[in-house]
């Protein structure tokens, strides 16, 4: 009786013992499947963040662009207002010297 006791306990903890490496094994092969995909997730989203980070820096660019096509028009523009006002002056310089002398005519 105790042989047989022996036989079966060495059987079935030798079946056991197979059980728990098996899943073991099988754990971190499942493991192993789960960071694999992560990885390649990761790997996904970052490709996704390159593209958006290109696509921004052309935005980007194209922006500086048209600011520097505006500056130079602000600029241009302004130009001429500083002329425009020159021209005003010089004709308000005129005018108040042709009223002294229409005033001194007049005297």
């Amino acid at each position: 009786m105790e042989i047989i006791s022996l036989i079966l306990n060495f059987i079935l903890s030798s079946g056991l013992i197979a059980t728990l490496v098996f899943y073991k094994v099988k754990r971190r092969s499942q493991i192993a499947e789960v960071v694999a995909k992560e990885t390649g997730n990761r790997q996904d989203t970052i490709s996704i963040e390159q593209q958006s980070v290109a696509f921004l820096k052309t935005q980007l660019s194209d922006a500086y662009r048209e600011i520097d096509k505006m500056q130079e028009i602000i600029n241009q523009n302004r130009e001429q207002i500083l002329l425009l006002i020159r021209q005003t002056q010089e004709l308000e310089i005129n005018l108040i010297a042709a009223e002294a002398t229409h005033k001194r005519e007049k005297y």
